[in-house]
């Protein structure tokens, strides 16, 4: 089920947790998160500024992209529960913003 969208400024992709578990080390804390836009029970895993994993732990599949400032948002793909999206972008004017429902 892993989908890829090469676009000139990033790369976007969904996460089967088999392949990539989540680091919880490397989880955003809750005073970050609650800064970002999308459902609470969005889980955001920071690997650099710029290249992030939103893990769906909502308990159901949702249609998730990535919100960028100042670059290209992700498409809209199809997230199972406990899947994640990871979403980088090349740019450092780039500033990842959360993931939300789309």
């Amino acid at each position: 089920m892993q989908e890829e969208n090469v676009a000139d400024e990033g790369h976007d992709r969904v996460v089967n947790p088999e392949e990539e578990a989540p680091n919880q080390a490397d989880f955003a804390p809750p005073d970050v998160a609650d800064q970002l836009k999308g459902p609470n029970c969005i889980k955001y895993e920071y690997h650099s500024p710029r290249d992030v994993t939103a893990w769906n732990e909502c308990g159901r599949r949702l249609n998730l992209k990535a919100i960028w400032q100042f670059c290209r948002d992700s498409d809209c793909k199809t997230v199972e529960a406990g899947w994640g999206l990871n979403s980088k972008r090349r740019s450092r004017r780039c500033g990842y913003d959360g993931a939300d429902e789309c």
